[in-house]
């Protein structure tokens, strides 16, 4: 009797230690997904390759250049062109680009849809180290220029894609999309910043510390974040995630609060 008992008393317990065991499953933080971003940029380079197919089918480069020679229509003389400029218009994704700017071969300024103040003026004069220029000036089949206002003197802010227009193989001229760059911000929510490899901020929500200096750049750890593509720090008490996002000419770290 006394030997069931002990049995019996072994199993009560036994079954009691059991009901008060918790299993907690090991959380692991899932890598960052910068593919909507990827894709982002792949959208971005199909759309100017489409418009570069309309604007050399269409000669809208060499007939803007004609008309602007010929004085035709006065200032607005690429209104003369507003079937295949449309068309132009309608071969990228619908809300994505705040202009779109075409450049003839002499650095000529043809055609924009909204910067007025830039219309008919020449590249090569008074746009040193603008993005206007930095496209202008290169000839590769598509190249994207980071995030900085158009001109100096300009507040509006975008990153641009061009592509070099051509005719018969010969250089006529350059096609530029200047991106929205709350676009990309919509990826992303208001504990992410964008940086430049040189620790300027790109995007963020807070649009008054775009171009000013990451505070926390200085402590990232650049040759391990290079090496993994990922590094966290929690040395200022909580953790940032960093990510290195490349995409042709653009070269980013992603920070993650």
């Amino acid at each position: 009797m006394k030997r069931l008992l002990i049995i019996s008393t072994v199993l009560i317990l036994s079954c009691a230690t059991s009901e008060k065991q918790v299993i907690t499953p090991t959380v692991t933080e899932p890598a960052f997904d910068l593919s909507t971003l990827e894709g982002f940029f792949k959208t971005a380079e199909a759309d100017v390759f489409r418009a570069k197919q309309v604007v050399e089918k269409n000669k809208i480069i060499f007939n803007l250049t004609h008309l602007k020679l010929m004085n035709t229509g006065g200032r607005r003389y690429y209104l003369l062109e507003r079937e295949n400029i449309t068309e132009m218009i309608n071969a990228v994704t619908e809300g994505i680009y705040l202009d779109y700017i075409l450049i003839n071969k002499s650095g000529d300024i043809i055609y924009t849809r909204i910067s007025e103040s830039i219309f008919g003026c020449n590249i090569n004069n008074g746009f040193e180290d603008t993005p206007l220029r930095k496209c202008y000036l290169s000839r590769a089949a598509v190249h994207f220029e980071d995030v900085s206002t158009m001109t100096t003197g300009s507040s509006i802010l975008g990153m641009y894609v061009s592509v070099p227009v051509l005719s018969d193989g010969i250089f006529q001229g350059t096609l530029i999309l200047q991106i929205d760059i709350e676009r990309i911000n919509r990826l992303f929510n208001d504990r992410t910043d964008i940086i430049s490899r040189e620790g300027l901020i790109r995007v963020t929500m807070d649009r008054t510390r775009i171009l000013s200096q990451y505070s926390g750049f200085a402590g990232i750890d650049i040759p391990s974040l290079d090496k993994n593509s990922n590094w966290s720090d929690m040395s200022s008490g909580s953790r940032i995630d960093y990510s290195v996002f490349k995409y042709r000419d653009i070269s980013w770290i992603i920070a993650r609060r």
